[in-house]
């Protein structure tokens, strides 16, 4: 089953395609930027997402397990795809391990090294990783009787993704009723300040293309609805001196807390999301660039940086007939 690289042509899947009408916005206009012909699957194992209605082409792909990785390989071959981005956490770790086979087959897959996924996906590990390594992140415990405060609590899943069962600045006695309900709970110390979030482009080489912060104005279900891009030299010399310590691969996402001077890292998505667009408007094209390096092609359009800061993110209208 193993085929060459073609490089006539950019056929893209983005899998867990959901709700993610920016990503695929985002995949167009890096499209763009290529003189040669592209196509775009959008790829959900829950045939009724609203993303199919913005795109020509859906899959109701099978659920993204190993058991079914025959089946995806298959249909990633049939229909020549050579890049796919990832945009759930839960299914990185598949992706993950069978990066280098789908490379052996010249698909591409925007996604780390196994190990970082796995790290990053425990939110307990990651964050005794980065208090092991001197890097500044909240007090975090995996039982409740070994808090030590009893007001300004946060909450969470230690493996969970957004803000489902993620509750912050709780009393002790609020965290005592409801950590029952999650599957495995993690405790913090609640840090309160200006949220921040950091998209990052990271080759495998570690050589570092792109960093840009942005503060999160209003966040909805874990989700930026207003974001804005920020410069602050402290911090991002913060986020260099961490991504060594990682394997990274492609589009990184940080998120913390910025108080009194003093950047706290809360957790790490080794994923695009859909409010990172506003780092294409930036020139700072983490899409561009991965498709750019893996199959050797330059983008013939020199993208200027542009003079947004803002992005809000809003439902968009699809008038389907």
């Amino acid at each position: 089953m193993q085929r060459k690289i073609v490089k006539n042509k950019i056929n893209v899947l983005i899998s867990c395609s959901s709700r993610e009408s920016l990503i695929l916005k985002w995949v167009k206009l890096s499209l763009n930027q290529f003189s040669i012909s592209n196509k775009i699957y959008l790829g959900d194992n829950n045939k009724n997402v609203v993303s199919k209605y913005f795109g020509e082409n859906f899959w109701h792909m099978p659920k993204i397990k190993n058991i079914n990785f025959k089946k995806i390989l298959k249909f990633c071959l049939r229909n020549k795809i050579n890049i796919v981005i990832p945009t759930s956490d839960f299914e990185l770790e598949f992706w993950a391990k069978y990066k280098n086979t789908f490379k052996i087959n010249g698909i591409f897959v925007m996604v780390s090294d196994i190990s970082t996924v796995k790290l990053c996906r425990d939110k307990f590990k990651f964050l005794h990783f980065l208090k092991a390594n001197g890097f500044k992140s909240p007090e975090t415990f995996s039982e409740i009787k070994k808090i030590k405060y009893k007001n300004n609590l946060v909450l969470k899943e230690r493996y969970g993704a957004g803000s489902k069962n993620c509750f912050l600045n709780i009393k002790y006695k609020y965290a005592l009723k409801k950590y029952k309900d999650l599957t495995e709970p993690i405790f913090q110390k609640f840090i309160s300040g200006k949220e921040l979030s950091i998209d990052c482009y990271v080759d495998s080489e570690k050589k570092i293309y792109d960093i840009l912060i942005r503060k999160r104005d209003s966040v909805n279900n874990g989700e930026s609805e207003l974001t804005t891009a920020i410069k602050n030299h402290a911090v991002k010399k913060i986020i260099l001196k961490l991504i060594n310590h990682f394997k990274f691969d492609g589009h990184i996402m940080f998120q913390g807390i910025l108080r009194k001077g003093k950047f706290y890292i809360i957790e790490c998505n080794p994923r695009i999301g859909g409010a990172s667009i506003l780092s294409s408007f930036f020139g700072e094209d983490s899409i561009t660039k991965f498709i750019s390096k893996n199959l050797l092609i330059k983008p013939y359009k020199n993208k200027k940086t542009s003079k947004v800061k803002k992005i809000l993110i809003y439902k968009e209208i699809k008038l389907i007939r």
